[in-house]
C-alpha cells in the first residue's frame, strides 16, 4: 500500500500525528498533537491523479452568478488588504499564486492594481492566463525566484490546503514580501461548527469532489505557521456554517444555518477563513 503523501506536520512541527476517529475513503484522517492540522492519509498517486483536475484551459474561471459574487468576494477582501497597506492601489506589487487562468488577476487590474503577477503550476490554466494578457510564471513558486522584497500583497486562495509541505512556501512568500507587507490566505477552517457536525460528510475533506485536498488548517495553525516565518496575524475572519450536507439541507436547515452564521463569524468558528499575515 502507498505511504501518504504527508508524513509530518506540513507547519514544521515535530510532534507526532495522531489518528483521529474521521475515516475517509483515503484512511484516517490524522492530528497533528501540537498545532491541531488535519491531515489526509491520501497516497501520492491518488494525490496526483486528483491535482490534474485542474489542468485545464478554463481552470478555476468562475461564469454566470458565480462570477459575479466571485468578483465581488475578491474585489472586497483586496480592498479591505489594500487600506491596511495604507498605500495607493496604483503603487500596489501584487501575486497571486495559484492563480489558474486569472480571474483574481482580472479583479486586481479591474481595481488598477499597480503590479499584478501570477505563479500557476498547471500549464494549460497558466497558458489561458498569459494568453489574456497576464504576467504569470508556469511553474510553481520557488521556481520563479522573484528577488526578494517584490510584493506588497501576495495571495494564496484556496491553494494551501493542496501542500504537502506548507513551510516551504511560507518561507518563500516571506522572502519575496517586503517588510510590512500581507500574505492572504483562503482555505477552509478545520475547527469550524461545520467540521466538528459534517466530521466525514464535510464536502472539503473528499478529495474525489476537491482535488487535491490533503492538509486542514485551524486558526491556531495558521497563526504558528506564519509565526515560524517571520509573520503575524494581522486579521483573520472566518464565516458561513452548515448543519447538514448541501444536498440534505431542509429549508429549516438552511434557517437554522443562516441564524448561526453570525455567532459562528464571532467566534472564528466558520468553515470559510480568510487571514492575513504580516511580515514583520
Amino acid at each position: 500500500m502507498d505511504k501518504p503523501v504527508i508524513q509530518r506536520c506540513p507547519i514544521g512541527c515535530d510532534s507526532t500525528l495522531q489518528a483521529t476517529d474521521i475515516h475517509l475513503p483515503e484512511g484516517i484522517l490524522r492530528r497533528c498533537s501540537e498545532c491541531g492540522q488535519l491531515l489526509s492519509s491520501c497516497s501520492q498517486s491518488r494525490y496526483d491523479h486528483t491535482m490534474q483536475d485542474f489542468n485545464h484551459d478554463a481552470g478555476t474561471m468562475p461564469t454566470g452568478k458565480s462570477a459575479r459574487r466571485h468578483r465581488q468576494r475578491i474585489g472586497a477582501i483586496l480592498r479591505e488588504a489594500i487600506d491596511f497597506l495604507d498605500q495607493p492601489a496604483d503603487s500596489v506589487r501584487f501575486l497571486d499564486v495559484g492563480c489558474s487562468s486569472g480571474s483574481v488577476l482580472h479583479i486586481a487590474s479591474e481595481m488598477h492594481i499597480g503590479t499584478v503577477c501570477g505563479v500557476e503550476p498547471a500549464p494549460k490554466a497558466a497558458a489561458t492566463a498569459q494568453q489574456l494578457g497576464y504576467a504569470v510564471f508556469s511553474g510553481y513558486l520557488h521556481e520563479a525566484a522573484y528577488a526578494d522584497a517584490s510584493f506588497d500583497l501576495v495571495t494564496t486562495f484556496e491553494v494551501v490546503e493542496h501542500l504537502a509541505d506548507a513551510g516551504s512556501m511560507a518561507k518563500e512568500v516571506s522572502r519575496i514580501l517586503r517588510p510590512g507587507g500581507l500574505w492572504l490566505i483562503g482555505t477552509g477552517n478545520a475547527e469550524s461548527w461545520t467540521a466538528e457536525r459534517l466530521r466525514e460528510q464535510w464536502e472539503y475533506y473528499s478529495i474525489a469532489q476537491n482535488g487535491g485536498h490533503i492538509s486542514f488548517f485551524n486558526p491556531r495553525s495558521i497563526a504558528l505557521l506564519g509565526q515560524r516565518h517571520g509573520m503575524s496575524v494581522a486579521y483573520l475572519r472566518t464565516k458561513r456554517t452548515l448543519g447538514s450536507p448541501p444536498a440534505a439541507r431542509t429549508r429549516l436547515g438552511k434557517l437554522r444555518d443562516e441564524l448561526m452564521a453570525i455567532p459562528a463569524r464571532l467566534t472564528g468558528r466558520g468553515h470559510d477563513m480568510l487571514a492575513a499575515l504580516r511580515k514583520r
